[in-house]
Order: structure tokens, then sequence, then C-alpha cells
């Protein structure tokens, strides 16, 4: 808990700081960070085989699921944005453990996803290689405040 509270000071201090690239700030990354920690949640929605469907697939607007994480987490504070995320962890790690061998080798076909991609694919990607992506970005961030 001593480091949630250090690490908060630390962030907070710098919580308007703006990323290196686009719009957001040091806050808006971690409050995204936070609302995706469940990595796991959109990949079980695809482990199983899906029955056809001739109707469209729902539209995907992934700037206005942003917008409402952040919104969302505007008043958290960086220990209860932290322990959010570590809930997210657990919940991400037992439901990874309900997965099997063959669910997780279910081949996708995804317009976002590679060719040949499986359901353990989109959990890498959906997790630990998006929430790594954008904690650098945070630490870029923070990195050239202090050069500043």
């Amino acid at each position: 808990m001593i480091v949630a509270v250090m690490l908060g000071w630390l962030l907070q201090r710098t919580w308007e700081c703006p990323l290196r690239q686009g719009n957001w700030t040091v806050r808006d990354a971690l409050c995204h960070v936070a609302a995706r920690a469940t990595g796991v949640s959109l990949a079980r929605t695809y482990a199983d085989p899906q029955p056809e469907s001739t109707a469209a697939p729902p539209v995907f607007e992934i700037d206005a699921i942003n917008r409402r994480q952040i919104a969302e987490r505007q008043g958290s504070s960086v220990p209860n944005l932290l322990e959010e995320i570590a809930e997210g962890h657990r919940t991400a790690l037992a439901q990874l453990a309900q997965l099997d061998d063959a669910q997780l080798a279910r081949p996708l076909q995804l317009p976002f996803l590679e060719p040949g991609a499986t359901v353990a694919d989109l959990i890498l990607r959906a997790g630990p290689d998006h929430e790594r992506a954008h904690l650098e970005s945070i630490a870029e961030a923070l990195d050239h405040s202090d050069r500043a």
C-alpha cells in the first residue's frame, strides 16, 4: 500500500502531463489501463464457436469506448486506479484458468487481428501487450516532463 501511495503522489504531480503522441494525458492513459485490466473478457466471447449469423456485426467505436472509460474514472485517485488494475489482473487470471487448450487455439477472423490469430493471440494483444504499450507511453511522458 505504501508503494501505491508513493506512486500515486508522484503520478498526481504529473497527472495532466500530455503523452508524447496523441491527445491523452497521463491521467487518461492510466484510466484506460484500469478499464482494460481484464484483458481476457473480450477473448472469452470468442473462445467458443459462434452460431452463424446474417446480422451485421455490432459497430465497434473504439474512440467512443475510450472516452467513456476515461470519463467514468476521472474522479479516481492513482491508488484507486492501481487497485482497479490489480483487481482486473486477478479477474483476468481467473477467467484464463477457465479456458482450455482447444478454446485458446481457436482461430479467429477479426479485422484488427492478423490472419491465423487465435483466442490466445487476442488475449495477449488485448491484455499484456496493450497494457504494456500504454504504460510505456506514460513512462515516456514522465521522463520527458522531468527533462523539461
